[in-house]
């Protein structure tokens, strides 16, 4: 497959409000290190329902899914951290943040390239 420059913004536009709609969801439920219970359960969900193979309790509330490429090749390993800082957003919107990480915008990230995937 040849995944030129066009093909990725197409995938990024199609993906974009599902990335905004995780993220602001986790950030909806922060959980310190150790106590992520609520975000692996999004994770595995959202990975249900992309079709993808997934262990639970990976060393506490990891999450890992495994997706088998077509080709022998290289093995890529994608990693989003799922802790947060507890902290209130001062915004006043329906989605303000309930916590100061950037590590909400990493798994939705990650969730949305493993969509691509």
């Amino acid at each position: 497959m040849d995944i030129s420059p066009d093909y990725i913004r197409m995938l990024s536009e199609e993906y974009a409000q599902r990335a905004i709609d995780i993220r602001r969801h986790l950030c909806q439920w922060p959980e310190v290190s150790g106590q992520e219970e609520k975000t692996s359960t999004l994770v595995v969900s959202v990975l249900n329902q992309l079709g993808v193979p997934v262990r639970e309790k990976v060393g506490g509330f990891g999450v890992l899914g495994l997706i088998d490429g077509e080709e022998t090749g290289p093995t890529i390993a994608l990693r989003a951290d799922m802790d947060a800082l507890v902290l209130q957003d001062r915004k006043k919107t329906p989605y303000a943040s309930k916590c100061r990480c950037a590590f909400k915008i990493t798994q939705s990230c990650a969730l949305n390239f493993t969509q691509a995937l």
